[in-house]
C-alpha cells in the first residue's frame, strides 16, 4: 500500500488530532481566526464546520455512534454523520484559562477528559460528572494541573502540581480511586524535566513524554525500566511544539515539531530517525497514531495542515526522494536520564454537578474548505 498525503485549508492551518472512524476520517484543528471540525471519506469532503477558536477543538475519539471532542473550555459530542453537535459544555468565562480541556479518551462507559484544573471529567451523552485530584499536603492541599491521559484497564495521566513546573504520572484504577503518583521532574544527572504532554498505557508499561524531547518507560508499579532525552537543537528548531506518542508490538514512535523517531519499545534504542517535510516545504507533527498496522500524522506546514498516512512496513522504506513524504534521515545522540523517583499521596473529590460547565449547542458554521489529496485514499 501507498503512502497518501491531505493538504487542508490555508497556510500555517494546523491538524490538531485525526481519528479513523467507520471508514471514514475525521479531523479538528485550527485556522488563525477559527478553529474547525470536519470528515473526508475517499479524498472527497463530506461536511466541514467552524467557530471561533476561543474553543481550540484539539482531540477526538468516539463513543457510542458519537464523535466526542474536546478543546479550550470545551467538551461535546458530535453527530459523525451530519456533523452537528448533540450535547456540549463549554466554559463562557474565558478568563478563567484552568479550564482547558488538554485531553481525551473514550471507553465504553464514559468519553474521559483532564483538564488545567486538575479535573477527571467523565462525560456521556446524558451527563457530566468530575473526579478532583489533589496533592496531599499537612498544611493545604495542592491543586494538579493534568496534560494527558491514557486508558487501558486503567488510567494514566500526566499533569504536574498547580503553580510548579515539575511532572507527575498517576495510575488510576478503573472506578478513578488513586493507585499511586509519582514526580520524576528531577534526575541524577541534575535535569528538570517538565511538561509531559503525552501518555501512553501498554499493556504492563507507561511511556511518557515531554517538552525538551525527553521520553521514560515505567512499569505499572512506577519504577523506571529505561529514559533518554534528545539533544537541545531538537526544542531549538521547534520552541512552541509538543510531542505525541503511540507504541504497537515492538516500536514507539515519538514525534517532536518536524522530527519523527522510531525507537524499541523496551530499551528506548534508536531505530530511525527522521526530519519530515511535506512536499519540499518544513512539517510541524502535532499528533501520531498507530492505525491497523499503519501510521497516521497530522499537524502543519506552510501548504496547509496535512494528514499523511502510510503503512508500517514503509518505515524501514522511506527515502528522501518519496514524492510526498520526504524526510531527512537523523541520528541523534540519545542521552540516558535516570529521575530521581518522588511518590506522592494524593486525594480525590467527586462531583455529581459540574459548576464550571454550561451546558449549550455550539453552532458550526458548514463552508467548504480547499482539500488537495495525493494518491489513493487509504482503507482505514
Amino acid at each position: 500500500m501507498s503512502n497518501w498525503l491531505c493538504i487542508i485549508g490555508e497556510p500555517k492551518a494546523q491538524i490538531n488530532d485525526v481519528l479513523p472512524y467507520k471508514g471514514k476520517l475525521y479531523f479538528c484543528g485550527d485556522f488563525s481566526s477559527e478553529t474547525f471540525i470536519g470528515c473526508l471519506a475517499d479524498n472527497n469532503l463530506k461536511w466541514f464546520g467552524l467557530t471561533s477558536n476561543d474553543f481550540s477543538f484539539n482531540r477526538l475519539c468516539s463513543y457510542r455512534d458519537h464523535l466526542a471532542v474536546s478543546g479550550v473550555f470545551l467538551l461535546g459530542f458530535l453527530n459523525p454523520e451530519r456533523g452537528d453537535f448533540e450535547k456540549c459544555w463549554t466554559i463562557f468565562d474565558h478568563n478563567e484559562e484552568y479550564h482547558i480541556v488538554n485531553d481525551i479518551y473514550c471507553t465504553n462507559d464514559f468519553a474521559v477528559a483532564c483538564n488545567e484544573n486538575g479535573c477527571i471529567l467523565r462525560a456521556s451523552i446524558s451527563d457530566l460528572s468530575e473526579v478532583m485530584i489533589w496533592v496531599k499536603s499537612p498544611s493545604e492541599n495542592i491543586p494538579t494541573s493534568l496534560l494527558s491521559i491514557y486508558h487501558f484497564k486503567e488510567y494514566a495521566v500526566t499533569g504536574r502540581q498547580a503553580m510548579n513546573n515539575n511532572s507527575l504520572l498517576i495510575l488510576l484504577e478503573k472506578n478513578f480511586n488513586v493507585g499511586w503518583c509519582i514526580d520524576f521532574s528531577e534526575t541524577k544527572e541534575g535535569m528538570w524535566l517538565s511538561e509531559p504532554y503525552a501518555v501512553c498505557l501498554e499493556r504492563d508499561r507507561i511511556y511518557v513524554s515531554g517538552n525538551y524531547c525527553y521520553t521514560l518507560c515505567f512499569n505499572l508499579d512506577g519504577e523506571l525500566l529505561w529514559g533518554h532525552i534528545l539533544p537541545s537543537e531538537f526544542t531549538e528548531s521547534f520552541p512552541y511544539s509538543t510531542p505525541s506518542i503511540a507504541v504497537d508490538e515492538e516500536r514507539l514512535y515519538f514525534t517532536y515539531g518536524g522530527y519523527f523517531l522510531v525507537l524499541d519499545k523496551y530499551t528506548g534504542k534508536l531505530v530511525r530517525g527522521f526530519k519530515v517535510y511535506i512536499k519540499g516545504v518544513k512539517a510541524e507533527i502535532s499528533k501520531v497514531k498507530i492505525i491497523n498496522n499503519n501510521i497516521l500524522m497530522c499537524g502543519s506546514s506552510d501548504l496547509g495542515g496535512f494528514i499523511a498516512f502510510f503503512p508500517k512496513e514503509n518505515v524501514d522504506k522511506i527515502k528522501s526522494s518519496d514524492q510526498y513524504l520526504q524526510v531527512v534521515e537523523v541520528t541523534p545522540k540519545v542521552t540516558n536520564i535516570h529521575p530521581q523517583i518522588k511518590h506522592l499521596d494524593l486525594i480525590t473529590e467527586e462531583y455529581l454537578i459540574v459548576e464550571e460547565f454550561t451546558e449549550t449547542l455550539l453552532d458550526l458554521e458548514k463552508k467548504p474548505v480547499k482539500i488537495t489529496s495525493y494518491s489513493d485514499a487509504p482503507i482505514l
